[in-house]
């Protein structure tokens, strides 16, 4: 892996000449949309394609132009950015991208996909000429409308360079982390780090309430302890008044540890606790929490302890 390339703060030259850029971004949803409203609001024509109609309905109320055709939103697009659920979507929309881009034009996907789909996407776009990029947005969708996530990319420099100023729109620091699939790799160590400070919140919360401690006080406690990383101090503060309303759900983060361990069988990396974790979703998932925020592996917690299902 090449030495990560860490952008230089962001200052009022590094939008120079870049107002006038066509983007077509595919794909409107929890993170589509944010991106795409980041972007349009300084001042690039950017249009949305996006195969549900309640999505384009929403992108439409947020006034964001949607393209009617693949080919009619590239016509014009200097840029395309994918934003796509799946490894299906995301090998479906290649092929389909393949068939229409043209080599000046940029690629930039911001899924989470398999290592095996991306690398398989990969050898089209090489034949074809394609330059583009593999691009991991750490955050969630409140994060990447504040402009508070972190851009992780990987493919030529050169792109990465080209578009930066695109990146900058998304978050205060981006990072280029190699020349092929490194970013994907990237994006999963730090999603099982995330999977996996929730599941021992989740035993530390039932630990102590178990032994009377109060619900909210041990929030407090744990946000402002050693053990209060920030992905633990914004759960907590949603957490100590029992809120589960979904930043990222149980099922999402369900398939992407799914992503995790497949990628430590095809690297050979042994990976227990995430195991165990894919273990704790899939219980939260049994007990209906599926679209309810990942932190709900708190009330399979809770529920395995014989706790009452409340902070």
């Amino acid at each position: 892996m090449e030495n990560p390339v860490c952008s230089p703060p962001e200052s009022a030259a590094d939008h120079a000449g870049i107002q006038e850029m066509d983007i077509l971004l595919v794909g409107a949803g929890k993170m589509g949309l944010p991106i795409a409203r980041n972007i349009q609001r300084r001042g690039h024509r950017l249009s949305v394609l996006d195969s549900s109609a309640e999505r384009r309905d929403l992108a439409r109320a947020q006034g964001l132009k949607i393209a009617p055709t693949l080919e009619s939103g590239l016509a014009s697009a200097k840029v395309l950015i994918t934003s796509l659920p799946h490894d299906a979507a995301f090998e479906s929309m290649a092929s389909e991208i393949v068939a229409c881009m043209k080599p000046e034009q940029i690629y930039v996907d911001t899924s989470t996909v398999s290592l095996a789909a991306s690398q398989r996407v990969s050898r089209a776009f090489q034949e074809a000429q394609i330059p583009w990029l593999r691009v991991a947005v750490s955050g969630n969708p409140q994060m990447v409308e504040q402009k508070q996530s972190t851009t992780i990319a990987s493919g030529p420099l050169e792109v990465y360079q080209r578009v930066l100023p695109l990146l900058r729109l998304l978050g205060e620091a981006q990072f280029h982390v190699g020349p092929r699939d490194e970013a994907r790799v990237m994006k999963l160590a730090i999603n099982l780090m995330v999977s996996g400070l929730s599941a021992l919140l989740a035993e530390a919360l039932a630990l102590g309430q178990k032994a009377g401690l109060d619900w909210a006080t041990m929030c407090e406690v744990i946000a402002a302890s050693a053990a209060g990383a920030p992905v633990v101090r914004a759960k907590v503060a949603q957490i100590k008044h029992y809120d589960f309303a979904p930043t990222f759900t149980v099922g999402q983060m369900r398939k992407d540890v799914g992503l995790i361990l497949d990628a430590g069988m095809d690297l050979r990396v042994p990976l227990p606790q995430t195991g165990a974790v894919a273990q704790l979703l899939l219980q939260a998932s049994a007990l209906g929490f599926d679209s309810e925020d990942y932190a709900s592996v708190i009330k399979a917690v809770q529920q395995s302890a014989g706790l009452p299902l409340h902070g």
